[in-house]
Parts: C-alpha cells; sequence; structure tokens
C-alpha cells in the first residue's frame, strides 16, 4: 500500500527482504555496537515475520556504523517518527478512534515477538548491501491491541506541503499523543491544548478567544456560536455565580488536582465528552488539512470568511 513521501507498507512477509543482500555480523563488523545489535534477536528471518515499512531517508553511511550503540537506538525512534509524519500519524487520525484503544497501532520499528525490541534494515544502493540494527530502542508499549486493518488513504487527503500543511501534520502528531494517553484525564487536557494550538500555533492565546475561533468552524448559526462559547467556559474556567466556586474542568484539573474520572464518574459520560471534544478537534484539523498548500497568512484570510453569522463578540 503506497502512502505519501514515497512510502510503502508491505503485508506480513511480502516484503523481498532476502533481496537486499543483508550483511550480519561478524561480515559487518566485531564492533561493540554491531554485536549488541546482534543480540537483540532483531534479524532478517525476525524481520520477515513483520508487517514491513518502507521509505528512503539521508543520512551519512559511514558515519553511522562508526557511532555508539545508543545512536544507533536515537536513530531507530528518528526512522519510526520519519513514519509518524510520513503515514502512521494520519491513519491514526483517520482510522481510530478517540475513545476506543483495540486498534491503536504501537510504533513502527517494534518487534511483534518481542516489543521490548525494535528493529530496522538500511539498505545502501549504491553499495548493494543490507544492515540492520536493532535494540530497546522505545520506553514504552501498546499493550492492547487487536491490530488495525489499513485502509487506502488518497495522497491528496495528506497535509501538503505548504505552511498550513507542516502545522497540519503538527497537529496530527499532538492527536496521536492523545489516542496514546492511558487515562480520561490526560486525554482531555491534552485535548484542549491540541485545540489551543490549532487556533493558534505561533502564539499564546487566552481560551475565551480559542473558545471564538474554534467555534467558527463548528458552529451552524449565531444560537449555536454562543452556545459553543458557553460550552468551553464549562470545560475550562467557569465560576459558580452564587458561590464563586471553581466548576471548570480544566481549572479544576490543571489548578486545583482534580481528575476528569472524579468530576464525571460515569465512565459512559466521560467518553462522549472525549467524543464532543474529538468533533472540534477534527473540524477544524480537516479544514487545515484542505488547505495545507497554503501559507499560514494566506489561510488566515480563509479562515476570518467562516463568518455565516455575526461573530463581533
Amino acid at each position: 500500500m503506497r502512502f505519501a513521501n514515497h512510502t510503502h507498507i508491505y503485508p506480513r512477509g511480502k516484503a523481498k527482504i532476502q533481496m537486499l543482500n543483508v550483511l550480519t555480523y561478524p561480515e559487518v563488523s566485531k564492533s561493540l555496537p554491531s554485536f549488541q545489535s546482534k543480540a537483540s534477536g532483531v534479524d532478517q528471518n525476525t524481520l520477515k515475520k513483520q508487517a514491513t515499512v518502507a521509505f528512503p531517508c539521508r543520512f551519512d553511511w559511514d558515519a553511522l556504523w562508526k557511532s555508539s550503540y545508543r545512536e544507533h537506538l536515537e536513530f531507530i525512534r528518528q526512522l519510526s517518527e520519519r513514519v509518524d509524519f510520513n503515514c502512521l500519524n494520519l491513519i491514526r487520525y483517520r482510522l481510530c478512534s478517540i475513545d476506543l484503544a483495540d486498534s491503536l497501532p504501537g510504533r513502527a520499528g517494534q518487534i511483534d515477538s518481542n516489543h521490548m525490541m525494535a528493529g530496522a534494515l538500511l539498505y545502501n544502493a549504491a553499495f548493494g548491501e543490507g544492515r540492520i540494527i536493532g535494540g530497546d530502542a522505545f520506553s514504552h508499549i501498546i499493550t492492547k491491541g487487536l491490530g488495525l486493518p489499513i485502509e487506502k488513504i488518497p495522497e491528496e487527503e495528506f497535509p501538503g506541503d505548504g505552511e498550513v500543511g507542516y502545522l497540519a501534520q503538527q497537529g496530527l502528531a499532538l492527536y496521536t499523543a492523545i489516542l496514546e494517553s492511558d487515562s480520561a484525564t490526560a486525554k482531555f487536557t491534552q485535548s484542549l491544548a491540541l485545540l489551543e494550538f490549532l487556533a493558534e500555533p505561533l502564539d499564546y492565546m487566552h481560551f475565551p478567544e480559542v473558545a471564538k475561533i474554534i467555534a467558527r468552524y463548528a458552529a451552524k448559526n449565531r444560537s449555536d456560536y454562543e452556545r459553543l462559547k458557553e460550552r468551553f467556559r464549562e470545560l475550562t474556567s467557569k465560576k459558580d455565580p452564587n458561590t464563586g466556586e471553581h466548576v471548570g474542568y480544566r481549572t479544576r484539573i490543571m489548578h486545583m488536582g482534580d481528575r476528569l474520572e472524579r468530576i464525571i464518574p460515569s465512565r459512559e459520560e466521560r467518553l462522549e465528552l472525549l467524543k464532543e471534544i474529538d468533533g472540534y478537534i477534527r473540524v477544524v484539523l480537516d479544514h487545515m488539512i484542505g488547505h495545507s498548500y497554503h501559507s499560514y497568512d494566506a489561510y488566515l484570510q480563509i479562515r476570518d470568511t467562516l463568518r455565516p453569522f455575526d461573530l463581533v463578540s
């Protein structure tokens, strides 16, 4: 399956790794980093049993093999982040749900038979040889998951290479962090932080101003716009008009040490809240992806046209 940035995902056992002339220890080197990669158990036979993602990458081939084992692990993490950028963040955004972790994929590079280990096969076409690096590159894994059947996402649906596309890619990365959070409290606070970023990615903005911008995307009419502004007050900094007590969810969590699980004891109601906020995120992020080839200044002009009703207040 082909995605943006010349990225291809092959099902388990379909990538023809045997064609890449993979050198092994001690053919490559008898250095300590090479021995440590071999000791990780990540080898050609292991990789044949995994789903595989392939993509071009520029790096200094000679310098890598002179570097330390820790630098090899850091390089695996960098490659994994590149896969996130190329396709996995958008795949998670399109195909996963904020209220269900069962289909959430793990990190690119993690070995299915031993989740503690990760690996990468590096192929140098000029030299006609491949080499494998492996080890415990990641500090945590997704432990709950039934697998994610990946569907084809047309390349035109990926963020473009304009300034807005770059900001949308950052938004997708933040969305991945929300999906991977294992508590409703963390998902809630990170979701509000993502809304702040989407409303104003280049500067700090108080949330009442953020609410006005997000409501312009989501509201259908003037009364809906006013309702959404009030709803965002409830989710953030509202006070009880009679007692002066803080009742806004984010204030209670961020400044008073409360948790969403205590504020909303019902699991079903918490999930409904997260799906509600997810809807606000998606209406903005989808709009940005659709205009991702624009400069940010040009996009702000487009955003200013989202005025189907009076937004003076």
